[in-house]
């Protein structure tokens, strides 16, 4: 039911109240892997990408069933490419897909990293 409650506030945009549902979540269940997740999703809705990379990190320890693996690392990796870290970005990708090549949407960030990584070091050569 309190799932129900955050994933609401994350509908609305209203992100500070979604990560502070998903903590009462985690006061009563600590090891709810889908708290985590909904806050790394809040997080970087709120363009704070060190919280979001903390919370999948935490979301990827607990999800043993690796139900939800591939969109987390997907997540994880766009959080470190919203903080131009495009290389980590790339590896994390990569390695997920050493494991789970058919994952679309590592697919993606990956080639969304590559891409961006690529242009971001010509930036910095130009200047």
């Amino acid at each position: 039911y309190i799932h129900t409650i955050a994933d609401a506030y994350t509908r609305l945009e209203d992100y500070k109240s979604a990560i502070e549902t998903y903590l009462r979540i985690l006061d009563f269940n600590p090891q709810d892997s889908g708290a985590y997740l909904g806050m790394g999703v809040s997080s970087i809705s709120l363009l704070e990408y060190n919280e979001a990379i903390n919370y999948f990190h935490k979301a990827m320890k607990l999800d043993r069933e690796l139900k939800n693996q591939d969109v987390i690392v997907s997540l994880l990796g766009s959080s470190y490419a919203g903080l131009e870290e495009y290389d980590t970005a790339i590896d994390i990708c990569e390695e997920f897909l050493h494991r789970k090549p058919n994952s679309l949407w590592t697919r993606k960030v990956l080639r969304d990293s590559q891409e961006y990584g690529a242009k971001y070091k010509e930036i910095i050569k130009e200047n």
